[in-house]
């Protein structure tokens, strides 16, 4: 007989997965992690993504939750939270990288003119300042109007 096990964490969400054969490991905490439970469900998953994004875990019981909105929010308390922290750290990537394909435009030796070098400059410095100016209601950093680089 096989016994689908779940390893969740402690907001009862599925870190890990998987179908065991004869030898199905006891439920309770999960011995590399006692921070995590081992979970046996009865009655089948259907579709094992599905379950993963759609089911927690509660007191015994398996919950339906909605569809997580996007990569920048977790589990918490039964809901999903915004991971501003994480949201934040993308958009500075972001600007990161944009500011290191524009690296080439301030040096010396640019090919660019003057006007060129200065507009290329300004558009540097309002990358910069990117993160004094995020909206508050920022959800995702594709939805951040990133400014367009000189011509």
């Amino acid at each position: 007989m096989t016994t689908t096990v779940a390893i969740i964490n402690s907001e009862g969400e599925i870190v890990q997965i998987y179908s065991s054969g004869q030898e199905v490991e006891a439920e309770g905490p999960w011995g590399p992690d006692n921070s995590m439970t081992v979970v046996h469900i009865s009655g089948g998953v259907g579709n094992t993504n599905t379950f993963i994004t759609q089911q927690y875990y509660k007191d015994g019981v398996w919950l339906e939750r909605s569809v997580r909105p996007n990569t920048y929010y977790n589990w918490k308390d039964e809901a999903w939270v915004q991971d501003v922290a994480g949201l934040y750290a993308a958009v500075r990537q972001e600007r990161g990288n944009l500011l290191t394909m524009s690296d080439w435009t301030q040096y010396v030796d640019s090919p660019l003119t003057d006007q060129k070098k200065f507009e290329w400059a300004e558009y540097r410095q309002t990358l910069r300042d990117i993160m004094a100016i995020l909206p508050s209601d920022l959800k995702d950093p594709e939805d951040l109007q990133w400014p367009t680089p000189p011509s």
